[in-house]
């Protein structure tokens, strides 16, 4: 339910759900959200589940969603600089908005990018975000996704010195096993 202002405090705030009567019907426990994502508090599963911070599902069914570095290139053919790119990938079932978050590199670990709005991943699609000047060290580097502390996935340390069309990639897609195999921009890694 959206209101007409803000009117959470995000240092720590609850809601009550009242009857006619003033009895409560529910309420939150004392909770904050000072990150600024597309996170909401939600009840996993709908209604009567424990309370978990994670990306929202608004007007569907709460769960935990899940979004992954799926390919990254670290040393592009020809120029680093402005050809280094990441791919995202959404496995779920439901879009999933990633406004605000920030893509660092693992070495020195500096932000290379924050994510600007409406930048939606459609349901089992693919996001391609690249960025200006060569941040990754071909002689090892990796990247996280993350807003403040909290990290939503990150790489191992892989290097890159062959200068070809080669990427680090989850194969198959979201899992856990990294080769390197030729390019896949916005397609299944296999």
């Amino acid at each position: 339910m959206h209101g007409a202002g803000a009117y959470l405090n995000n240092d720590g705030d609850g809601a009550i759900i009242k009857n006619a009567e003033g009895n409560v019907l529910d309420e939150t426990p004392i909770l904050n959200d000072n990150s600024n994502t597309a996170e909401t508090w939600q009840r996993i599963p709908d209604a009567w589940g424990e309370w978990k911070f994670t990306l929202e599902t608004e007007e569907q069914s709460n769960r935990i969603l899940k979004v992954y570095i799926n390919e990254y290139e670290v040393n592009p053919k020809g120029k680093d600089a402005g050809n280094e790119w990441v791919e995202l990938y959404n496995p779920n079932d439901v879009p999933i908005d990633i406004i605000n978050l920030e893509l660092w590199d693992q070495i020195p670990g500096q932000r290379i990018k924050q994510i600007s709005e409406n930048t939606v991943i459609p349901p089992h699609g693919y996001l391609v975000i690249s960025w200006r000047g060569a941040k990754l060290n071909n002689d090892g580097d990796g990247l996280i996704l993350k807003k403040e502390d909290r990290i939503y996935d990150q790489t191992p340390i892989r290097a890159d010195n062959d200068n070809n069309e080669y990427t680090w990639q989850r194969v198959p897609d979201g899992s856990s096993n990294w080769q390197f195999k030729p390019e896949t921009p916005s397609r299944a890694n296999s």
